[in-house]
């Protein structure tokens, strides 16, 4: 069973820089958990799964991620340890989609 996550960092306002900066800090995080970037997207995640019976994504855009994994809390609570996570759960909205699981 796949689960959907939605969260939020807690990012750094003010600067012209601050989400470039957010975004380099998250990827190198990403990497460190043997991520790799999809050719497809700048920001969309992808690592092969331990057992290799797919993939889990983890997908940025500013201080938002989605993760779709078969175990998403492990990835969320890695984050959680290393970022400021204001938020988190299943989500029926993100980036102006709405979205529905079914089994």
């Amino acid at each position: 069973v796949e689960i959907f996550y939605c969260c939020r960092c807690k990012g750094l306002y003010g600067l012209t820089t601050s989400a470039e900066r957010l975004r380099t800090l998250l990827a190198n995080f990403l990497r460190s958990l043997a991520f790799t970037l999809s050719r497809f997207g700048r920001d969309v995640w992808m690592r092969l799964r331990d057992n290799k019976n797919g993939y889990d994504y983890i997908c940025t855009h500013v201080d938002d991620f989605k993760i779709v994994a078969e175990d998403a809390e492990t990835w969320l609570r890695m984050i959680y340890h290393a970022f400021l996570v204001k938020s988190h759960g299943p989500s029926s909205y993100y980036l102006g989609n709405d979205y529905t699981y079914h089994e």
